[in-house]
């Protein structure tokens, strides 16, 4: 159809108001190829601009989440030091404490961080082991 007016628009630029001829519909064949290559080169665009956006906030995200999963796992790690430390306090210096028992005086969800929070506190000297 938008052929069909483009060949008719033609005609009248010729001054031909009663038929289109086979040039007008081989002109307006023309112009539509013509007009439909920049239409797909801005639609390819737009589509690469999409994907590349796209593919930007994706990694935004995915860093997003590592450093979110990374502060979640130190603050749990801090966590477990803590309840280590209560642990060893309160023996009132009594002895020592098996590893263990240590453990299983943790709550469940810091027992995944034992061993993590036990090194650092050996590393910082707060903790001896035997």
């Amino acid at each position: 159809m938008s052929r069909l007016k483009t060949a008719a628009a033609l005609a009248l630029l010729e001054k031909r108001a009663g038929a289109i001829t086979e040039e007008d519909w081989q002109l307006a064949g023309v112009v539509h190829e013509v007009s439909d290559s920049p239409r797909q080169r801005m639609i390819d665009t737009l589509a690469q601009a999409k994907t590349e956006s796209n593919r930007v906030r994706a990694e935004a995200e995915a860093h997003r989440a590592v450093v979110v999963d990374s502060r979640l796992s130190e603050h749990a790690a801090q966590r477990a030091g803590q309840a280590i430390t209560r642990k060893l306090n309160s023996t009132n210096g009594t002895g020592w404490v098996s590893r263990s028992q240590l453990r299983r005086s943790m709550a469940s969800k810091d027992r995944d961080h034992f061993e993590v929070a036990i090194d650092a506190l050996k590393l910082s000297g707060q903790v001896e082991e035997r």
